[in-house]
């Protein structure tokens, strides 16, 4: 994750929006690393976190914003301004996953 955040210029954004569920541990991993505050719904300079953008569907909504994901798989409608992994079409299990 500190892929992500060495990327990111913190003093553009002023706070940090993570997805549910998918998105909450990169948020709060970023909100610590960056030092800016996580809010319940976007702001104008928002980072909106999630896991993966896959289909694209979970991401859609934020496409206005700047976009940080784990995962980007190319069938995605939407391709997230950073990423580090390519997902392939084998299921993706996290370490914070239960099931």
């Amino acid at each position: 994750m500190d892929a992500i955040a060495s990327q990111i210029d913190k003093s553009y954004f002023e706070s940090i929006y993570a997805i549910p569920r998918g998105g909450l541990v990169l948020g709060v991993y970023l909100s610590h690393r960056l030092g800016l505050p996580m809010v319940e719904k976007p702001t104008k300079r928002c980072i909106i976190c999630d896991d993966i953008a896959d289909t694209g569907k979970t991401v859609e909504p934020y496409k206005n914003y700047f976009i940080v994901t784990l995962y980007y798989h190319k069938q995605s409608t939407v391709e997230p301004d950073i990423w580090i992994y390519e997902k392939t079409d084998a299921w993706i299990k996290f370490p914070w996953e239960v099931k």
